[in-house]
């Protein structure tokens, strides 16, 4: 049997994963860019979530470095 509480990350894992303060890893989750959901006050995000924004982000990130080098 799987434990499915290790997909399951904190707010302070997010934060640890993308490098960024536990306070702007709040906001990005509360502004809705990684799906989660709130147990009590804490909020949760699956891990597959926390994946799905990296790729976007990286993909967003290197159409805009694409945009920049193109001259015009």
């Amino acid at each position: 049997m799987s434990d499915r509480n290790t997909d399951l990350l904190t707010l302070n894992d997010v934060a640890d994963a993308l490098a960024v303060s536990n306070l702007t890893a709040r906001r990005i989750v509360r502004r809705g860019e990684i799906a989660s959901f709130q147990a009590g006050r804490a909020y949760r995000i699956r891990r597959e979530d926390l994946q799905a924004y990296i790729r976007r982000s990286m993909r967003s990130s290197k159409q805009r470095a694409t945009r920049a080098a193109v001259p015009a």
